[in-house]
């Protein structure tokens, strides 16, 4: 299993003191039971997209396709944060500064893993909510990665995720039209040979 980052989830309460990080390894147990960690992507012709701001149109620029991803800690995670809350505040704040972090990397790990499946190069990620980007963004994005895989993941009327801990993210292709001619040759990335992985610096 991924391991969160300590030292980083401690950023979201700009606490890193001995005590602080005491009280978060001893967390880290119940932290790691409660996480039920989902992901799911889609690719997609960005031109089906819904018209959007001017900030993800640069981070999608010279990009034709895009990869729409969603992940979450699972609603365990978030009963979790609740009873935690309940028992003592700081430990409530740690836990969920715990799932910020973990949440990230996690969803950074699968990003890299789809990347490296279909070879893409992909832009940084831009998540909805930031810039000119609404919230209400992310139903878009998980029409498409829901039909893929069920992640849970759910916009309430304020355009907030649930579960609390959910990552909805638009990743550009940079390198679209060569993996176009790699799949029209060889087919999808799991399916290539030994001899088709030697011929692919030739295309």
């Amino acid at each position: 299993m991924l391991e969160v980052n300590v030292t980083r989830a401690l950023r979201f309460i700009s606490s890193c003191a001995p005590k602080t990080i005491a009280s978060a390894e001893r967390l880290l147990p119940r932290f790691y039971e409660s996480i039920s960690p989902v992901f799911a992507y889609a690719v997609v012709d960005i031109a089906q997209l819904p018209p959007f701001g001017d900030d993800l149109a640069r981070v999608l620029k010279g990009c034709s396709r895009a990869v729409l991803s969603a992940g979450t800690l699972g609603v365990s995670f978030d009963r979790a944060l609740n009873a935690a809350n309940v028992s003592s505040v700081a430990d409530g704040l740690i836990l969920d500064a715990l799932g910020s972090e973990y949440a990230e990397q996690y969803c950074d790990e699968e990003l890299f893993k789809v990347a490296q499946l279909h070879d893409y190069t992909l832009t940084v990620p831009y998540s909805p909510g930031y810039g000119d980007c609404p919230l209400s963004f992310s139903k878009v994005i998980l029409n498409h990665t829901e039909r893929n895989r069920r992640t849970g993941i759910y916009l309430t009327t304020g355009t907030m995720m649930n579960p609390t801990k959910s990552i909805t993210r638009v990743s550009g292709i940079l390198n679209d039209a060569k993996v176009k001619a790699r799949q029209d040759k060889f087919g999808e990335a799991d399916d290539w040979s030994e001899e088709d992985l030697e011929a692919l610096d030739r295309v």
